[in-house]
Parts: structure tokens; C-alpha cells; sequence
């Protein structure tokens, strides 16, 4: 991710309903802090846009945030990768109920997160 501008990312945080957002700000590596018009979070990014507009829920952004689950696994971040996992099926049934056009493409491609092996916890 550049540290030099600012980007789209779909990130993990402590502060809302969602654990997930989309927010568009510059990544600090060092401190691990993605600061955003609102403040900083201390984050895990899961997937990132460079364009100057906000990007629209497409295939490529749900395979980016699939992409990112190996790492947090790789990083022993189960817990992480499951609460992700479960936040992008959410906003793949938002956006299929929403009359996306592109709904059974973005289906089909969020359902490729279960070939990503790790512990799914259920209580």
C-alpha cells in the first residue's frame, strides 16, 4: 500500500456497528494507523484502491478482500480472517438485494473465500 497518497481501503476497526468500512486516507506502516479525514484508526487493511473516487463494490474489490484473508491466517489471525469472511458475504447479500449488476458474479466470487483455510469460529 503507498504511503505516499491517499488510497480507498477497506479496512478493519474497533469503532463502528461494522467492524469493516471503506475509507479513503494514507497508511502509516510504522505506527500501523491509517489516518482519514475523521482521525486515525490503528487498523488491519485488508484490501486497497488508488483512485481518486470512491470505487464501487465490484468483483475485483470482493477478490481483493479474498486475497487478504492468507495473510491474516498467515499472520495467525483466524479470528480476523473469519470476521471478514463474514463481513464481505454481508455486503455481497446488501449489494444482491440492492439489484447490483453484476449480483451473481460478485455471489459466485464471494463464495471462493471458503477455499481459504482457517479455524471458523461459531458460538
Amino acid at each position: 500500500m503507498p504511503a505516499d497518497r491517499d488510497v480507498w481501503a477497506y479496512l478493519y476497526h474497533y469503532r463502528d456497528d461494522e467492524d469493516f468500512g471503506l475509507l479513503r486516507g494514507r497508511y502509516d506502516a510504522e505506527f500501523r494507523e491509517f489516518w482519514w479525514a475523521g482521525g486515525s484508526l490503528t487498523t488491519s487493511v485488508l484490501a486497497w484502491v488508488d483512485t481518486e473516487e470512491q470505487p464501487a463494490f465490484c468483483i475485483e474489490a470482493v477478490r481483493a478482500c479474498i486475497a487478504s484473508l492468507q495473510p491474516l491466517v498467515d499472520n495467525c489471525d483466524d479470528e480476523i480472517a473469519h470476521m471478514a469472511e463474514d463481513w464481505l458475504h454481508r455486503e455481497v447479500l446488501r449489494a444482491v438485494v440492492a439489484g447490483h449488476p453484476d449480483a451473481q458474479a460478485i455471489a459466485a466470487a464471494a463464495l471462493e473465500s471458503r477455499a481459504v483455510k482457517f479455524t471458523r469460529y461459531y458460538s
